[in-house]
């Protein structure tokens, strides 16, 4: 008696952190607008800590609806193909896909009504026996019949889910095709363990039954590992911030001017360009990843990031959802600048324009740097005289000195 205690115990007490950690990784994953799997985590997380306190006796009004009665099984694999279908195609899902559903909504019609249409005292009493003496009478011989075809539902999903990774492993980076694969493979390794491990185990049936689930729990948090760490260095296919014109451009033509011949209003850095080819050769990006990030960062700074005197790199890269490292690849080798060099472009061109600006001309030019994100005089200085070739002073007496030629250039 106390080693099945002791062995219930241990069970529920695996089953039910196992349900909050996938609970949290729901919702993390669904922060990564990854919905499908998301939706996954979170019926799996909601049903496997119903069956644990059931077995426990807690709140059994509640827990008996997804402890006894339903399940979510039906739903995991048309999730998890979509999911894969998702994440592997750049092409939207149709409404046909939903088609996939029709099993969930089988089921669903064959059991609520009758598990509805049954005396509250009948269901409790089926629930104690059931946990008691490990009778498991639910519905009527004819819906336990009809519910024996959709048994091996799961199943076939796995098999397609595999083969739906096989199929398309031409049309996905290698990366993600082998991070799929060995998904695949321990989701199949955890069904055999179900079938074929979990009726060897000396447990009476209701705690045989929750054990089952303890496979499941681990592969769970296992695909949201992998799949956290995944995300966390994939550029998200769909950007955060909206498109917007080229901050850089849009700012120069802003704040067009005529300079010394010297001189040029479009100076860049006189640094040497960063060599990235050996720092980045392991987890190197490809060209359409660092535009796309590289236009993230774009619609950042365009919203004003870059008045924050101590914006940091890691700052940027929680902000876009976007692992740092790469960040500071694609500055590096996309910009061909430092990160600090990259900040100070956006900020001196915010600044050249609000030199210009008539409504601001009452206001010192260390104000206007403050409010633009430097917190020093002199390091404002010698990046504006870096960028631009004259002093900020020089440049904003240029204004009144050439102000037709400024009007036409900027109303060209």
């Amino acid at each position: 008696m106390d080693e099945s205690i002791s062995a219930g115990a241990v069970v529920c007490t695996l089953i039910l952190m196992g349900a909050i950690q996938a609970a949290f990784s729901a919702f993390s994953i669904y922060r990564q607008q990854q919905y499908y799997l998301a939706a996954w985590l979170g019926c799996f997380s909601i049903e496997v800590a119903s069956k644990g306190l059931l077995y426990m006796g807690f709140l059994t009004n509640w827990t008996q609806w997804l402890g006894y009665w339903f399940s979510f099984d039906i739903t995991y694999g048309p999730l998890l193909l979509l999911w894969i279908l998702k994440l592997t195609s750049n092409k939207p899902l149709s409404k046909w896909h939903l088609l996939h559903f029709l099993p969930a909504a089988g089921y669903v019609a064959l059991t609520l009504p009758e598990a509805l249409s049954m005396p509250s005292a009948t269901r409790m009493e089926r629930v104690n026996n059931y946990l008691s003496a490990g009778e498991w009478v639910s519905y009527s011989p004819e819906t336990i019949q009809w519910l024996g075809g959709l048994l091996w539902h799961p199943y076939v999903y796995v098999l397609l889910a595999f083969a739906c990774v096989i199929w398309r492993r031409n049309q996905v980076q290698a990366i993600i095709y082998r991070w799929l694969i060995s998904i695949r493979l321990v989701h199949l390794a955890m069904w055999c363990a179900v079938i074929f491990g979990m009726e060897r185990l000396p447990l009476s049936l209701p705690l045989l039954f929750l054990a089952s689930y303890l496979p499941a729990v681990l592969w769970v948090n296992f695909l949201a590992w992998l799949s956290l760490s995944y995300f966390q260095l994939k550029p998200t296919a769909e950007l955060k911030y909206p498109l917007q014109p080229n901050t850089f451009n849009e700012l120069e033509r802003q704040t067009a001017i005529t300079t010394p011949p010297q001189y040029s209003t479009l100076t860049t850095p006189t640094d040497q360009p960063v060599t990235t080819k050996e720092k980045y050769q392991h987890t190197r990006l490809d060209q359409d990843q660092q535009i796309l990030i590289a236009t993230q960062l774009d619609n950042l700074m365009s919203q004003g990031a870059f008045k924050r005197s101590r914006l940091s790199l890691a700052e940027v890269a929680d902000e876009i959802g976007i692992a740092p490292h790469y960040v500071s690849q694609v500055v590096n080798d996309h910009y061909q600048s430092h990160f600090s060099d990259f900040v100070n472009k956006y900020r001196i061109k915010a600044i050249k324009a609000q030199l210009l600006d008539a409504q601001l001309q009452q206001q010192t030019i260390l104000e206007i740097a403050l409010a633009n994100g430097f917190s020093s005089k002199a390091t404002f200085n010698a990046v504006f005289k870096k960028e631009t070739g004259v002093t900020p002073s020089y440049y904003r007496k240029q204004k009144n000195h050439n102000k037709c030629d400024v009007e036409q250039i900027c109303f060209k």
